[in-house]
């Protein structure tokens, strides 16, 4: 029982840290876009009516369950001018961070 709770400790730790990291460079997002399993073009279009939303300079952090939606998010940054701040797989989780513009 004890190396099962010293598993669940460093997991946690660990999780801690990276989310610590991440947290000093992005303050609390201003939305969160959850776009499931859609991928593509359909993926931009969510993106972009989000963004559409929101105010210059704020963060939205984007969700996915799609291993090829970083190509997407990359190509909506660019196109539209927005930074991406950060990415980050966790578990079936594509996590970005951007700042819109």
């Amino acid at each position: 029982m004890a190396s099962g709770r010293a598993q669940r400790i460093t997991v946690v730790s660990r999780y801690l840290r990276e989310f610590a990291r991440i947290s000093v460079m992005i303050a609390a997002p201003h939305a969160i876009i959850d776009t499931a399993d859609v991928a593509g073009s359909r993926l931009k279009a969510m993106l972009c009516a989000a963004a559409r939303e929101m105010v210059p300079g704020q963060v939205m952090e984007i969700v996915s369950r799609t291993p090829g939606s970083a190509g997407p998010v990359e190509e909506w940054c660019s196109a539209g001018g927005h930074s991406l701040l950060e990415r980050v797989v966790r578990g079936p989780n594509y996590l970005y961070w951007v700042r819109t513009s």
